[in-house]
């Protein structure tokens, strides 16, 4: 428990504001996490019991400058791997010369192409993976100029960002004991424990080559997006613009065989750039909306010497119709989702042994999605409110079921249950999406929550 105390005391400074800004709020939750499937192996438990807390402000209607943030902090008792803190927003925001111009300086949220956020891709964004098949949206770090006029017959918005700066994704935390990979994260994609290597299969020992944190933090990122038209009402359209590093890392290795016949591997991440450019038009009518969204990424090859192997991505383009509708409080949305090029080559001397040691570039390909949000039902203060999305493969190579079932009372109390299942088949196309890596990670959760 005293191992704790670092974090507990991280907590109670997280929590503390919620009870001095007026216009915050925080919280704090017990939980505790089940795995079902018979074949779940990624670490010696199946259940984990979870401390969280999270505070959040944001600018109101008639606040136009302040310290804004969104941060949320867990602890895992017993299982330090799974403690975390997500500072998803931390920013100072202020008017710049006139009411309809602001400038913000920190980590802050936008949504720069609604294709990106609807499908979690995490190509304008750094995102939150603690669970990487169920990624949250973090801000980018820098300087945000924006000008907007909602009231003309035109409403317009003008979003500029710059930065020197670059913070990558936060991914599950690991463990590394005697050259492999500890069971202790259910979230972490443990590389293959063996490897063929010049004609021989043997066990794989591994060494991560950290590389200096100047040179993954010290990378520039400029972006920019124009919106025309009000998405809540008529037609509107949006593009944005970005060239900055890849929110993930490249990945090489190099491998040898030992004397006792191991086969050690040594890994490198490294920083890479890429360019996007994004589109979003749709028309917005009373409690329903329809709309496309494109996005096209060209990816700029990672700088690895010749004895590393990695893979070069080629460019893609992404194309995303939706639907939805809102009845009585609760949204439903179907889309579809098209990745045409994003082919990918290996090179390097080890070219033949790459294909199971380093990741594709998306999680998965071509899919449908299905998502409902909202209030279901509502008695005498007291509300139950669902969230749910169901994402399929185009072929059936995958079916991912997320989602949660909420009490909120009128005390300030809330009662949850979270679930999340997946089930793929046995294809050649279903290797190649995240979901194959965690077939076996069926859960659900049950927790209680206090807002205050």
């Amino acid at each position: 428990m005293l191992g704790n105390l670092p974090w507990m005391t991280c907590l109670l400074t997280l929590l503390l504001p919620a009870a001095l800004w007026g216009q915050s709020q925080g919280s704090i939750s017990f939980s505790r996490g089940s795995f079902l499937s018979p074949d779940y192996n990624l670490t010696d438990t199946r259940e984990f019991n979870y401390l969280s807390g999270r505070f959040s402000n944001s600018p109101g209607p008639a606040q136009s400058s302040g310290f804004f943030t969104d941060m949320e902090l867990q602890l895992s008792p017993g299982v330090p791997v799974l403690s975390y803190l997500n500072p998803a927003e931390f920013y100072w925001k202020s008017p710049l010369f006139a009411q309809d111009q602001s400038l913000s300086l920190g980590r802050r949220r936008y949504t720069w192409s609604s294709l990106d956020e609807r499908w979690g891709l995490g190509l304008f964004q750094p995102q939150f993976r603690w669970n990487p098949i169920s990624p949250e949206s973090q801000g980018m770090t820098g300087l945000f100029w924006q000008t907007a006029n909602r009231k003309s017959q035109m409403p317009f918005s003008i979003l500029l960002f710059a930065s020197p700066f670059f913070v990558p994704d936060q991914g599950a935390g690991y463990e590394i004991e005697n050259g492999t990979f500890a069971k202790s994260n259910p979230y972490f994609r443990t590389p293959p424990s063996q490897a063929r290597l010049r004609g021989q299969t043997d066990a794989v020992n591994y060494s991560i080559e950290k590389p200096d944190t100047l040179d993954v933090v010290q990378n520039n990122s400029l972006a920019a997006e124009v919106q025309l038209g009000n998405p809540t009402q008529g037609i509107y359209f949006g593009t944005s613009l970005a060239y900055k590093p890849s929110n993930q890392l490249a990945m090489a290795f190099q491998g040898y065989i030992s004397p006792n016949s191991s086969v050690e591997v040594q890994v490198l991440p490294a920083v890479y750039y890429h360019t996007l450019a994004a589109g979003d038009l749709g028309y917005a009518s009373g409690n329903s909306k329809i709309g496309i969204g494109f996005i096209q990424e060209t990816p700029i090859d990672p700088k690895y010497s010749s004895e590393w192997t990695y893979i070069k991505y080629s460019a893609s383009q992404m194309v995303s119709p939706y639907l939805a509708l809102d009845f009585r409080g609760v949204l439903t949305e179907v889309s579809y989702l098209k990745i045409q090029g994003a082919e990918e080559s290996i090179t390097g001397p080890m070219s033949g042994s790459a294909t199971t040691l380093l990741p594709s570039r998306y999680s998965f390909g071509n899919a449908y999605a299905l998502s409902v949000k909202g209030t279901l039902i509502r008695w005498q203060q007291n509300q139950l409110h669902a969230e749910a999305k169901y994402q399929r493969g185009e072929r059936g190579e995958f079916n991912h079921w997320l989602g949660q079932l909420k009490i909120l009372t009128r005390k300030d109390w809330s009662f949850a249950l979270n679930f999340d299942f997946i089930a793929i088949d046995d294809s050649e196309a279903s290797k190649k999406t995240l979901a194959e890596k965690y077939q076996n990670n069926d859960s659900i959760a049950l927790g209680v929550g206090y807002v205050f």
